[in-house]
């Protein structure tokens, strides 16, 4: 019975010292490194938003159908899906190939967008400005 006892109180004693070391806060940990986003500011990013306003105002305009714009638009989805892929497999940064050839995908989608805008072809009941 004393065994038990003197037992009892030590392991009372300990846990009570060693109560207040486990009550201090945990030592700071250092950040962990964010994700990279996928939409990541830049040229090709400021190109794909031009063309899309450009897109945007040709509907608005009456110079592109819906059916031109809707053409337009998946062409620049496409390079968008790419972009964001090629960022995703390289921490959030773009090869300089990669750049090049989305740039030139670029370059092909503002010719093609210049050119439905000025097809000849409107939206019906919008009158061209």
């Amino acid at each position: 019975m004393f065994n038990l006892t003197k037992t009892l109180q030590t392991i009372g004693v300990l846990a009570l010292m060693t109560a207040p070391a486990l009550a201090q806060p945990a030592p700071a940990v250092p950040p962990v490194a964010p994700v990279p986003p996928t939409h990541q500011p830049g040229e090709v990013q400021q190109r794909v938003d031009t063309q899309q306003q450009r897109i945007n105002q040709g509907v608005a305009s009456g110079q592109l159908t819906h059916h031109e714009a809707a053409v337009d638009e998946s062409h620049l989805r496409a390079d968008e899906r790419q972009r964001n892929a090629d960022l995703r497999a390289n921490g959030g940064h773009l090869t300089p190939a990669e750049k090049a050839h989305l740039n030139h995908n670029l370059n092909h989608n503002s010719a093609r967008i210049y050119r439905t805008k000025h097809n000849g072809a409107t939206q019906p009941g919008v009158p061209p400005k």
